[in-house]
């Protein structure tokens, strides 16, 4: 491949996939060798043309990435440190306006102040 010789190329450490993936994958490289006889794609090489050709997630995948990995306490534990440690008012309401937005409409429309730590 071209582009691994131009491009840095970013090791992540081994991604393990359910089985339903797993199948999908081993499905794409039996089409593949069924249409292009002798044509072998790597696993490696087939899943990195997969999120290549989406690198912007729809809407509709954005909520569904939401719903199904989404952890409310990490998030809020996130958004508490981040507004402790914040130090202008203006950054603290974007905070709670972000927070509002992401929790939906069941969320009272004025989240409680955090003051920062004492210094």
């Amino acid at each position: 491949m071209d582009s691994e010789s131009s491009e840095k190329r970013q090791s992540l450490r081994r991604v393990i996939l359910t089985p339903d993936a797993s199948d999908i994958l081993r499905s794409w490289r039996e089409q593949l060798a069924s249409a292009f006889p002798g044509f072998d794609v790597s696993e490696r090489n087939l899943i990195e043309w997969s999120l290549l050709q989406s690198a912007t997630l729809t809407r509709g995948q954005l909520n569904d990435l939401r719903g199904r990995f989404f952890d409310e306490v990490k998030h809020l534990e996130a958004v508490i440190q981040q507004l402790q440690a914040t130090t202008s008012e203006e950054e603290r309401s974007e905070i709670r306006r972000r927070l509002v937005m992401l929790l939906g409409p069941k969320t009272p429309p004025r989240v409680p102040k955090i003051d920062p730590p004492a210094e």
